[in-house]
């Protein structure tokens, strides 16, 4: 285990990266989406992202020809994909024209969508870091600079982690919480318009037991396997059951986020190990035939042990799911985010993003994911409505 300490001073560096985000001002703008548990009823309203970045990079400095335009852009985000990323130092540089999203895109997006993140502490860590860089205090209070506490403080991204803050789905309203499910932790919260607003500095996002405002939730699953029942039509009782359907009508938009228990063959994966092609495009299968208009399912391929533990297998699931998204038809709702190929130029050595534990890294590669995020989101989006 390494010290909070050691997460923090590498995170000093991302803290850069938020500061230069005030240099990319993305105004994201999504109409005509109703939010409400019948998404159905929402498509029929219809969405539409309009973007509009027809401004300076350099705040404050009127530098001409520096202008970018709401076509430049569109066309960068059409153009590219997460794997094209690179890197100076720990900073992440995206493809050739695409901005560097602001902490209220996420706000704006998100609180558009129900989403549910899956996932085991890797997919915890990313979702409590997309969700504190919607809620920071110091977001509201001064929009360039969200303290780097609010990022890595141990109770932000590692709830319900032995020694830590313990949080429980409170909202009576969701599925998931009526269902009672034994798969894993389920964690829920609300994201409100109020999220967005630069004046607004007080929220209840952990005690409000309403169903107002877009959901964004957490379920914890350690093994992809455990996802073959979740999503596959048929169970292990060859009947999908009618209630897993309601969990799932709860939301339109599924990020799966898993880590390296597969790839480390712990004892709660070995039983149903992902070993070959084959068992992955059992996962794969399970997760797009469920994809529609209303559901949009986003898969992250994984990041690696520090101390090259599983390298082959986590490199041979990232190239097949690659190979698996490309293959399905266009029609299909589904996903790849390679966040995974991108952060294996800092998984190893002097080179890597250090976490709090070898299988784990630090804050610049959880903004790495939410940049990506954004990029194939609104990408998508884009290309739906182009």
């Amino acid at each position: 285990m390494e010290t909070i300490a050691r997460e923090r001073t590498s995170s000093r560096i991302a803290a850069g990266i938020l500061t230069a985000i005030v240099l990319a001002t993305c105004n994201f703008l999504v109409t005509n989406n109703a939010i409400g548990k019948d998404r159905s009823n929402a498509m029929q309203q219809g969405t539409m992202i309009q973007i509009d970045f027809a401004q300076e990079y350099l705040t404050g400095k009127n530098i001409e020809n520096n202008i970018t335009r709401a076509d430049d852009i569109s066309d960068a985000l059409l153009t590219s994909n997460s794997s094209e990323y690179t890197w100076i130092e720990n900073h992440f540089l995206p493809p050739k024209g695409v901005p560097v999203f602001h902490p209220e895109d996420y706000s704006l997006y998100f609180q558009k969508r129900n989403t549910l993140f899956i996932g085991d502490s890797t997919g915890r860590r990313a979702y409590a870091t997309l969700f504190a860089i919607m809620n920071s205090t110091g977001y509201y209070s001064n929009i360039s600079s969200i303290p780097t506490k609010d990022l890595v403080n141990p109770d932000v991204i590692d709830f319900n982690k032995d020694g830590r803050r313990k949080e429980k789905c409170l909202i009576q309203h969701r599925s998931l919480h009526r269902l009672k499910t034994t798969w894993g932790e389920f964690v829920c919260r609300n994201i409100s318009k109020d999220m967005s607003s630069h004046h607004h500095h007080h929220q209840r996002l952990f005690v409000d037991k309403s169903n107002a405002g877009a959901k964004f939730d957490y379920l914890k699953i350690n093994c992809m396997k455990e996802l073959v029942p979740i999503f596959s039509k048929e169970d292990g009782k060859k009947h999908r059951t009618s209630s897993i359907n309601e969990a799932l009508m709860d939301y339109d938009l599924i990020i799966i986020a898993m880590g390296l228990h597969d790839a480390l063959m712990v004892p709660e994966c070995s039983a149903q190990p992902i070993s070959n092609s084959h068992d992955l495009d059992l996962v794969l299968d399970a997760l797009s035939s469920v994809t529609s208009p209303e559901l949009q399912i986003l898969f992250r391929t994984p990041g690696f042990h520090a101390n090259h533990i599983g390298d082959n297998l986590v490199w041979d699931l990232i190239h097949h799911s690659k190979e698996y998204a490309n293959r399905l038809s266009t029609a299909t709702n589904f996903t790849v985010l390679d966040w995974g190929t991108v952060i294996s130029k800092r998984s190893f050595g002097e080179e890597r993003i250090h976490g709090d534990m070898l299988a784990h890294y630090g804050l610049e590669a959880r903004l790495l994911f939410g940049q990506q995020l954004l990029h194939e989101l609104f990408a998508l989006d884009l290309k739906k409505h182009s």
